[in-house]
């Protein structure tokens, strides 16, 4: 089988050769090859990552779902081995991110995927922390400044648990705590719990109530943590294809700004018996929640 990256190489270098000569070319190629070397190894620390991200993302996007409906349906769900279970997804997603951060993959993609990679992630960090959403009904009913702040997890927050998150293994590698760890971590160490407690107001005592700012904050959330799913996974082909709803459950002045922004990320509405949602377009095949 013809190794396709060799072959590259080997024209490039014939190429610098053809128009520098072999002196020249010489230098210009080791650094050439330096920085494919560079790239090639990035490349392969991107795809590395990109199904834990995924899988992270994943099972998160399940589990507020699970909140979601639990709020419309008037359950409060406190028992603390479930709220304990939900800190730990939204903290293995802090660790799995802060370890890209950390390992500088967007330095190698091109600019068109390190773009969109950077924005579908940070969207979500966006939901979490961002005032912008509620710009329009800010001293609003009960949105004021400091209800708003009370249900955002600054990004020093989110920065500090992804470092608690974080292990460099023996071989220079690095990974995430496992549950028991976390719990190991939680229990003991007060700083580690001091900064999961933001979790703790975003999740607790969660209902639905559209002039509720929790309410509010964990459905923007929700959506773009769905909408970095569908990206990591465009093709469904580890997850199962997800609509997203519940953005007509958010306040009406804030729906609107969500809706432009799935339009603009090339969603469309789809309105069907089973009532309305938003997909990307074109649809999946096998659509299912």
């Amino acid at each position: 089988m013809l190794d396709v990256d060799n072959i590259t190489v080997a024209i490039i270098s014939g190429l610098i050769s053809f128009f520098l000569g072999a002196a020249a070319s010489e230098f210009v190629f080791k650094i050439f090859y330096a920085r494919w070397l560079d790239r090639k190894e990035s490349e392969r620390k991107i795809r590395e990552m990109s199904f834990p991200l995924l899988r992270s993302a994943d099972a998160l996007d399940k589990r507020i779902e699970i909140l979601l409906k639990n709020a419309l349906s008037g359950r409060v769900d406190n028992d603390p081995d479930f709220l304990l279970n939900n800190y730990y997804l939204f903290a293995n997603f802090f660790g799995l991110c802060k370890i890209i951060e950390n390992q500088g993959f967007f330095e190698y993609m091109t600019d068109e995927k390190a773009r969109a990679f950077s924005i579908n992630l940070y969207n979500v960090y966006k939901g979490l922390n961002s005032f912008s959403y509620f710009e329009k009904v800010e001293d609003k009913n009960n949105f004021s400044i400091e209800k708003i702040e009370s249900t955002t997890i600054p990004k020093l927050a989110s920065n500090a648990i992804g470092e608690f998150m974080v292990i460099k293994e023996n071989d220079g590698r690095y990974r995430t705590l496992s549950f028991i760890e976390f719990i190991e971590k939680y229990q003991n160490n007060d700083e580690f719990k001091k900064w999961i407690d933001y979790l703790d107001n975003l999740i607790r005592d969660l209902n639905y109530d559209k002039l509720n700012t929790q309410w509010n904050r964990i459905v923007i959330v929700a959506i773009n943590i769905r909408k970095l799913v569908t990206y990591l996974d465009e093709k469904s082909s580890k997850t199962s294809p997800r609509r997203i709803y519940h953005y007509n459950k958010l306040h009406d002045e804030i729906a609107p700004i969500i809706t432009e922004d799935l339009e603009k990320s090339g969603y469309k509405i789809i309105s069907s018996k089973e009532g309305t949602y938003y997909q990307i377009n074109p649809p999946y095949p096998f659509i299912r929640d």
